[in-house]
């Protein structure tokens, strides 16, 4: 048999092997594929898990009743995105705009005289996935 085809024949069950005597190699594979797909999804304004985080809890407090409660994390949530709000201009002026405009919306729906669960629910999801 020639040298060539007996590689052929060698090669591919060498590496079947491989695989199989090593299946933490295809665990390490899918998880470095995951982050790198995560790092995909950044928001052009960095890390913004903080952000996200805060309207996180608001939502938990709207969904318990607790509006003065989102809205004093929500207030929390404003004075922190607005010290940052040159940096984040900077780096995506559309992308820092749209969530401006969602926060602004949502405490608006927050600071309503009787708000709505609904729709203040409504308002920190939109918030939520805006962040990323």
């Amino acid at each position: 048999m020639p040298r060539s085809l007996k590689l052929k024949v060698i090669v591919p069950s060498v590496l079947c092997a491989a695989l199989l005597a090593a299946p933490g190699f295809v665990v390490v594979a899918q998880a470095q594929t995951g982050s790198m797909a995560g790092a995909a999804h950044m928001s052009p304004l960095g890390d913004l898990s903080q952000y996200k985080t805060i309207a996180e809890d608001a939502l938990k407090s709207v969904t318990a009743g607790d509006f003065a409660g989102a809205h004093k994390k929500m207030k929390d949530f404003e004075t922190t995105w607005d010290n940052h709000e040159d940096s984040h201009k900077k780096k995506s002026y559309n992308t820092w705009k749209s969530i401006d405009n969602q926060l602004d919306l949502t405490l608006g729906k927050l600071e309503a005289k009787a708000p709505d669960k609904a729709e203040c629910e409504k308002a920190l999801h939109t918030l939520i996935a805006k962040l990323g």
